[in-house]
């Protein structure tokens, strides 16, 4: 979705959706207790806010890089942080057997 055009960015957003996914099925496969459950929940949102926010950070800047213009960056740099968050719900559903 855009990041072809920038390879540093693309590779972010697979590394980055590959550790969201990871931690999704990690926390599928922990104990089940209510307080770990609870625990799991809040780390993963803490992980996904800071893999997207990440993933927006390096593209803005392999952006800039590239030489896009400032509405280009902010535009490619929203749509990786949409996408990343969507490949955490993602990873969830699938974690989930959704």
């Amino acid at each position: 979705m855009g990041t072809s055009r920038i390879p540093v960015a693309g590779d972010a957003v697979g590394w980055v959706v590959e550790d969201i996914q990871g931690a999704v099925v990690e926390h599928y496969t922990r104990d089940s207790s209510d307080e770990a459950s609870d625990e799991a929940r809040r780390e993963l949102e803490k992980q996904r806010e800071t893999g997207a926010q990440a993933v927006k950070a390096a593209t803005q800047t392999a952006g800039r890089e590239a030489g896009l213009t400032e509405d280009q960056i902010s535009t490619l740099g929203d749509a990786v942080y949409h996408q990343a968050n969507l490949d955490y719900s993602d990873g969830r559903s699938r974690a989930r057997g959704l």
